[in-house]
């Protein structure tokens, strides 16, 4: 199913399909999602996930994205709270743990990280705990 993040009414359409006490797959990808200059566009992507993963059942999040901008590794870690965030796999033999430098960060290090990393691509997870389990409508 074809799930439209960035559209208010379709994702309603989308959640109204699952049917009222329907349940999310075990499994969402997405794919080039992450194209924002600045993290202020995620907000309707984690909405939108948070809003998948609340019907219960899913139990991986997995993002694949390219390195545009230098802020797409930090949009996971926003859903932390619901488990376990993991960078899985990068391209060109980039280790997984090489964290993204901070947006302002203008050093050498961060130079370095931004020339060696972009237009690279990121397998991202978020494997989801138990608390994740959907909830009572009622509670």
């Amino acid at each position: 199913l074809e799930f439209r993040w960035d559209d208010a009414n379709h994702m309603e359409r989308v959640l109204d399909a699952v049917g009222s006490g329907g349940r999310c797959s075990e499994l969402i990808v997405a794919s080039d999602v992450l194209y924002h200059v600045d993290e202020s566009g995620f907000q309707m992507l984690e909405d939108a996930l948070r809003a998948l993963i609340r019907r219960g059942g899913c139990r991986l999040v997995v993002i694949c994205n390219q390195v545009r901008n230098y802020n797409e590794d930090r949009f996971l870690p926003r859903l932390a709270d619901l488990g376990r965030v993991r960078v899985a796999w990068r391209s060109h033999g980039l280790p997984v743990d090489d964290a993204c430098p901070p947006m302002a960060a203008t050093d050498d290090s961060a130079r370095a990280w931004r020339a060696r990393h972009s237009m690279t691509w990121a397998v991202s997870v978020l494997e989801l705990d138990g608390a994740t389990e959907m909830c009572d409508e009622n509670d």
